[in-house]
C-alpha cells in the first residue's frame, strides 16, 4: 500500500501515518481509574497499537504511560489481531517531539536507549542542498534539514513534495544509499544502508 506525505488529523479518505514497530512496555488507565500493564506494539504520531490482557470498549478514553516516551491520551478506535488501537490528538509541540523519537526508534530497531544518543549527534550541514534519486530513477533537488551517522532528514521544494514516496523505498541522498522510514509534510526521514563511522559526521559533511 502506498503512503503519501501527510500531516495532521486523519480524516475520511486520508491515509494514516506509517506505524513504527516499537515493542515498548507501558501501562494504561481506564475511565474507572483502573490501570493495566501493556505493550505498545506499534506507534505513529496519530495512533498506537496496544497488546494487553485487558481490552477496553470502543470509544473509551484511555491514558497511556510509556516510560521512554511519556504520557498520552486517546480514544480506543478499533481492534486488530494484536490488540486495540488508540487514536491520539497531539499538540504541535508533542507531535514533533514524538515524530523525532519515533525516527530514533525506527533507525535503531526499537531500542529506546539510543534515542538521546542519536538526538545529540544530529547536525545541520553547512552544505544543505543535495540530489535525491528516487526509486523510479528520477532525481530531484532537495534540502537536508539534519544528518546523523545513521540517517538524514530531507525536505523537497513545494513542487517535488507532490511526488508519491513510499515508506520502505530505496533511494539515494547524494551518493549515499538509504531507506525511507518516515514521511512528513514536504519531506522524509531515511536510514542509511551503511552508517557512517562514529565521529565521521559533523557540520562539514556533504551528501
Amino acid at each position: 500500500m502506498s503512503t503519501r506525505f501527510a500531516i495532521g488529523a486523519v480524516g475520511v479518505g486520508e491515509r494514516r501515518p506509517p506505524m513504527v514497530r516499537v515493542g515498548l512496555d507501558g501501562r494504561f488507565m481506564l475511565p474507572s481509574r483502573r490501570e493495566h500493564g501493556c505493550q505498545i506494539v506499534e506507534m505513529s504520531t496519530r495512533e498506537m497499537l496496544i497488546a494487553s490482557a485487558a481490552t477496553p470498549p470502543l470509544g473509551d478514553q484511555v491514558i497511556v504511560y510509556i516510560a521512554d516516551l511519556g504520557r498520552f491520551e486517546g480514544v480506543v478506535a478499533r481492534y486488530e489481531s494484536e490488540g486495540f488501537v488508540v487514536g491520539m490528538a497531539l499538540s504541535a509541540l508533542k507531535y514533533e517531539k514524538l515524530a523525532e523519537q519515533l525516527d530514533g526508534l525506527a533507525i535503531h530497531g526499537g531500542a529506546p536507549d539510543q534515542l538521546d544518543s542519536r538526538r545529540h549527534q544530529r547536525f545541520v550541514p553547512l552544505t544543505r542542498l543535495t540530489t535525491v534519486r528516487l526509486a523510479n530513477g528520477r532525481e530531484r533537488m532537495a534540502r537536508i534539514n539534519d544528518i546523523s551517522a545513521t540517517g538524514v532528514n530531507v525536505e523537497f521544494n513545494l513542487a517535488a513534495a507532490r511526488l508519491t514516496i513510499l515508506v520502505g523505498s530505496r533511494i539515494f541522498v547524494g551518493a549515499k544509499a538509504a531507506t525511507v522510514i518516515r514521511l512528513f509534510d514536504g519531506g522524509f526521514v531515511a536510514q542509511f544502508d551503511d552508517a557512517f563511522a562514529e565521529g565521521a559526521v559533523d557540520e562539514t559533511t556533504a551528501l
